[in-house]
């Protein structure tokens, strides 16, 4: 038969300050994967916008001789 403590007995502080911690730790992974998104979308956004310079390059070129 399993005795569980009165809840009044039980010391909730340690269990609470490890799912802040938990919690923190989450929010941090969170920020960090929002970092690499916004990154990565400014990267292809420069990407795209050198392709379409150079799309438009060739066209000039093209049209020029």
């Amino acid at each position: 038969m399993l005795l569980l403590a009165p809840l009044h007995d039980v010391n909730v502080l340690p269990l609470l300050k490890h799912i802040e911690k938990v919690m923190q730790h989450k929010d941090l992974e969170s920020q960090l994967l929002e970092a690499k998104l916004s990154q990565a979308t400014l990267q292809l956004a420069e990407e795209k916008e050198r392709n379409l310079q150079e799309k438009q390059q060739v066209k000039l070129n093209s049209l020029r001789g």
